[in-house]
């Protein structure tokens, strides 16, 4: 019943399941007296103990009123390595495509961790307020609800999956469920989970709360990273001492009722790094595998995001939502599985399709039922002629088990294909769960299954006809069990999945091209052509069509553009896509009453559109054929501005997002070359010369600042100044710009010490006791700075490098003294100091 894994929190602390907690009250103050009940759960009728010791354990196993004791809070970490996210590895873009009305309207996901940054501008004005969010912000809590809901105002990188969705944040030090009632007054409908503690693996509190809470609401999905410890081994229990198994982070994910995500990279393999299954007692975990370069917090993320999709696509056929059991069917059953395995205690059952599982709910392939004890419901479906591959999922919410329980599957439910004519049948694919390397990588095999509750089935070129999808009450303990399947019919088909319709390309650049092979056929050609009336070119010949992506160097060019795969008698076209280079939106000049940005021209360009910040999203204000756009803030308050290339008709990427008011009024710096030199020379950048009449260097001469260099006409945006006369110390200078409407705008004042043979200059002078001295000489290597009072008698004496060499006054009393430095082969200078 006792975990013995030492909890990671500081003291003595445990969680303890009690029967009754005014019972167990009064025994505790008896028993244990020095022992503090510190916080208490009435959902899970646990309690959280502190101060107890080692001695105390045996007592509280004894008590008739605790029914288990596990470790309480653990110190949760967030699961990420920070990269680059890919939204076509899981088919979310070609969603975001095909169905642009898909994007999480009206849902809400919570995100169970640190707080988001709330004035991220992907995020504007979708955010729920909670208390979780008075918390600093972090980048990892950022980036997973960017990933999740991003609306890419920022740029495309700032797209998530589901651009719509409203977002929550949770705290999760707390590592049992949020009080439901934190999340259905607020609609949340999926929570993610980006975070772990170390691989642990049993049946604890945590993992029977989170069962029972999605079984008493049925719509509400939790999916959690599966942990980045793929390498490690836990130390207790049935797969202990085996690296590389049985490594789920955390036992509030060995739960059954939601759903884990392990790691993939971009290129569809495994992350090494990505922890896996089984669980305790033999059951799949993870249960589904999506891209995160990263780590799985990433994946998460984005399964969350594809969640929120999938509800969506059911709620606009029924007008409400479905049960996470069937979300989490469809996300199953579309899934694309690794390599020859059918499923895996590594991969699940698969890597996620987004497009996949919101084409299920489109297309209507699921049923959704219920069965008792010893019986049977039964569910036909006609599978056509050509089909390549045929798949069915079962799942059901299981009542929760009581912790600490050899196995945690409570009702049983046993799935069957049958072939209606030729009494053929299937059963699902097992895995086996002996606790040994050789055995736990073994294939699946087709048995029944009565460990999980997900069950799979899959049928490779099955003959056309009727079937019959059978799920039948194998162990039952209540009156019913609900539960859903969802199938998919592969048809033979060869198609793209990336590019498509409104993708654009980067030019020049490797890009990962995409294609989904339902074929026989394993080498093909690819070619490409602009549009509209190009010739195809080769890109390359003996495609492997298995590997089902290839890196494409595109041209250098702005066009629309199509790819083609060609194998035997087949040919895959793509759709119109573009390919351009990156547009670079900058900040000319803000000045006072206007602004105006720029970007440069690209050939094949006709025109340009404008897009601004509104309210929550990006929104297109004009098109226009110039490079620049000049803004009057009087007819607008939107500060974010972005561009986009018009090609042929149709709006490409655009650019990364501008806030305009951190740029400056023409001069982006203003620098002298040397704050001490012998020769007084300035650099300055313009962010444009666009409308400028003169750029003035400006001298500071008894308290008037008067021009002594004109630059005009202004043809450079980076140019350069100098004082053929300074005055010997200390001169200050400016740049003054002046438009063509004859307003005057200036830099800073930048100061500089001119120095010649013999300087020496001390500021301030006189000088405060106490503060320190600044001492300026004719160079800046290594001096002797000796200090000398008014009797001659040497005071201090150090050694100081620097153009400015800094002396300390501290343990000086007021008065005169004389300063003299001495320069490796430069004669000794002599100044005098005043100290009040």
């Amino acid at each position: 019943m006792l975990q013995k894994a030492a909890p990671e929190s500081t003291g003595q602390q445990y969680r303890v399941q009690v029967s009754n907690f005014l019972k167990f009250s009064q025994w505790l103050r008896q028993a244990l007296p020095q022992v503090s009940i510190k916080a208490q759960d009435l959902a899970s009728r646990t309690v959280i103990l502190t101060n107890v010791k080692a001695a105390d354990v045996n007592k509280l196993l004894s008590s008739s009123w605790v029914k288990y004791l596990d470790v309480p809070d653990r110190i949760p970490r967030t699961e990420l390595i920070l990269e680059h996210a890919d939204l076509t590895a899981n088919q979310v873009r070609a969603v975001q495509q095909k169905y642009p009305q898909i994007n999480g309207q009206g849902l809400v996901a919570s995100l169970k961790e640190d707080s988001f940054d709330t004035t991220d501008l992907d995020l504007k004005n979708r955010i729920i307020r909670t208390a979780a969010l008075r918390k600093a912000p972090t980048i990892h809590a950022t980036t997973m609800a960017t990933l999740l809901a991003g609306a890419g105002n920022s740029g495309p990188s700032g797209t998530g999956v589901a651009t719509h969705a409203d977002l929550a944040s949770a705290d999760f030090s707390n590592l049992m469920p949020d009080n439901i009632l934190d999340l259905l007054p607020l609609g949340v409908s999926v929570q993610n989970h980006s975070y772990g503690v170390t691989p642990e693996n049993y049946y604890g509190l945590e993992a029977q709360a989170y069962d029972k809470q999605v079984r008493e609401n049925p719509a509400l999905l939790h999916v959690f990273s599966a942990g980045n410890a793929g390498t490690s081994a836990i130390t207790t229990g049935t797969y202990a001492n085996l690296p590389g198994w049985a490594n789920i982070t955390g036992q509030f994910k060995i739960s059954k009722n939601t759903l884990s995500v392990g790691a993939t990279d971009t290129s569809g393999q495994l992350s090494p790094i990505s922890s896996r299954g089984p669980a305790y007692d033999g059951r799949i975990k993870p249960e589904l595998v999506a891209f995160g370069e990263g780590g799985s917090s990433e994946s998460a993320a984005l399964v969350s995001g594809m969640a929120l999709l999938v509800q969506q696509a059911y709620r606009e056929q029924t007008g409400s939502l479905p049960t996470a059991a069937l979300v989490k069917a469809v996300l199953i059953n579309r899934a694309n599985k690794l390599g020859d395995a059918e499923i895996s205690y590594a991969s699940g059952f698969g890597q996620a399709d987004a497009l996949g599982a919101v084409e299920a709910i489109k297309q209507k392939y699921f049923f959704n039922g219920e069965v008792a004890q010893n019986k049977t419901s039964i569910f036909s479906i006609s599978v056509p002629a050509n089909t390549q591959n045929l798949k069915i999922t079962l799942v059901w919410h299981d009542v929760e088990a009581e912790p600490g329980v050899a196995q945690a599957l409570v009702n049983d439910l046993d799935a069957t294909l049958v072939q209606g004519n030729a009494n053929k049948q299937w059963l699902p694919w097992v895995l086996s769960s002996y606790p040994h390397p050789d055995s736990l990588q073994l294939p699946a095999r087709r048995a029944p299954d009565h460990l999980n509750n997900v069950e799979q089935i899959t049928v490779t070129k099955p003959a056309s006809g009727r079937y019959e999808i059978q799920v039948k009450g194998y162990r039952v303990s209540q009156e019913t069990q609900a539960f859903s399947v969802v199938y998919e019919m592969q048809p033979e088909k060869l198609t793209w999945t990336y590019p498509g319709t409104n993708d654009w390309l980067a030019a020049n650049t490797r890009n990962r091209i995409r294609w989904e092979n339902q074929t026989n056929t394993t080498i093909g050609k690819l070619e490409y052509r602009f549009l509209p009336n190009g010739n195809w070119q080769v890109v390359k010949t003996g495609v492997d069509l298995t590997r089902a992506f290839l890196d494409w160097q595109s041209p250098d060019t702005t066009a629309l553009a199509q790819l083609r795969l060609t194998t035997g008698n087949k040919t895959a076209l793509s759709d119109t896509f573009g390919i351009t280079p990156p547009l670079g939106l900058q900040t000319g000049y803000n000045c006072g009453s206007e602004t105006l940005l720029f970007w440069p021209k690209r050939a094949g360009v006709t025109e340009y559109q404008i897009w601004q910040l509104g309210p929550v999203y990006l929104e297109p204000v004009q098109r226009t054929a110039d490079t620049i756009l000049v803004i009057k803030k009087n007819q607008s308050t939107a500060v974010h501005y972005a561009v986009a290339p018009v090609v042929q008709g149709v709006v490409g990427p655009k650019s990364f997002t501008v806030d305009y008011n951190a740029g400056t009024c023409y001069i982006n710096s203003f620098l002298p070359q040397q704050i001490v030199t012998d020769s007084v020379v300035f650099e300055g950048v313009l962010g444009t010369n666009y409308g400028l009449e003169s750029v003035n260097l400006q001298k500071l001469e008894n308290g008037i600042f008067k021009t002594i260099q004109t630059i005009s006409p202004v043809t450079q945006l980076n140019l350069k100044f100098s004082d053929v006369a300074p005055s010997p110390g200390r001169n200050e200078y400016r740049l003054q710009i002046v438009n063509q409407k004859q307003e005057a705008f200036y830099s800073q004042t930048e100061g500089v010490f001119f120095t010649q043979p013999q300087f020496i200059q001390l500021f301030p002078n006189p000088v405060t006791r106490g503060n320190d001295l600044s001492v300026v000489v004719e160079n800046d290597a290594e001096a002797q700075i000796e200090v000398f009072n008014s009797l001659g008698q040497i005071i201090s004496s150090f050694n100081e490098s620097g153009i400015i060499k800094t002396v300390s006054t501290a343990g000086l009393v007021p008065g005169v003294y004389l300063v003299r430095v001495q320069s490796p082969g430069i004669p000794a200078v002599i100044t005098r100091l005043v100290v009040w």
